[in-house]
């Protein structure tokens, strides 16, 4: 019977841990105050990837080639309430290459979606799923009430791997960009390998933004502790954009 009570009692622990919803193990792990809940998808049935497609290319700055229409045959897209209004905004990422694509944010005005951003961002279509459970789409509201939202884009070429962090908001039918940073820099050049590697944290309006650097010889026959430096920036929120405090 002690045996028997003894394995009923992991069994039973074991199932509450696993029943623990990912969300909340996420949560402890991000890196910023979440300030009100997580917006919410409701795609509506109206809203079709060749709508979408259509718009793109009535409303894009840059407008259609054969390049970028095979670009657009892989559409991501949500519709979120991402400011204080009731009508849902539209997200649209389009990755393209591998540092190659376009990041679209269209808002609903007078019944109509309208494109109020485009930016030459590489956003992997993981950037826009789930955004109840990512961070990209939990906002940061600061004092005076300015959501913030993050995106990544992945860019880069030969020899070279950046991704950028962009905090933006949505204010009076425009798209705001509040602050942007490395989060991530790999270079190789003549057999010198250089990697920043970059991270932030909001409190009170004040972003604490700490980046590590180090280089190191990748062909020299022995391995060696690599040159290091580390970067430490401070940046408050003015109201409209995070300014650096000198």
């Amino acid at each position: 019977m002690i045996k028997k009570g003894i394995t009923l009692g992991l069994i039973l622990s074991l199932a509450s841990i696993l029943s623990v919803p990912s969300q909340a193990i996420n949560a402890s792990n991000q890196p910023q105050a979440i300030a009100i809940p997580p917006v919410k998808n409701n795609v509506s049935p109206n809203i079709t990837t060749d709508k979408v497609k259509q718009w793109i290319k009535e409303q894009s700055k840059n407008k259609a080639t054969s390049q970028n229409e095979l670009y657009l045959d892989f559409l991501y897209y949500k519709t979120l309430n991402l400011d204080d209004d009731k009508e849902m905004e539209l997200v649209v990422t389009a990755p393209g290459g591998a540092h190659t694509g376009s990041f679209f944010v269209f808002d609903q005005q007078n019944e109509q979606y309208q494109l109020i951003f485009e930016e030459e961002w590489h956003v992997p279509k993981d950037g826009l799923v789930q955004p109840d459970e990512l961070d990209d789409f939990i906002p940061y509201c600061t004092s005076n009430g300015k959501r913030l939202y993050k995106t990544i884009d992945y860019s880069g070429g030969t020899g070279i791997h950046v991704e950028t962090a962009h905090l933006w908001y949505i204010e009076n039918g425009k798209v705001v960009i509040a602050w942007e940073g490395e989060m991530k820099k790999v270079t190789s050049f003549q057999g010198i390998l250089t990697v920043t590697l970059g991270t932030y944290h909001i409190e009170n309006d004040t972003l604490h933004y700490f980046a590590n650097s180090y280089k190191q010889d990748i062909e020299q026959k022995q391995i060696k502790k690599p040159d290091s430096q580390t970067e430490a920036k401070m940046f408050q929120f003015n109201g409209k954009i995070f300014e650096e405090k000198l």
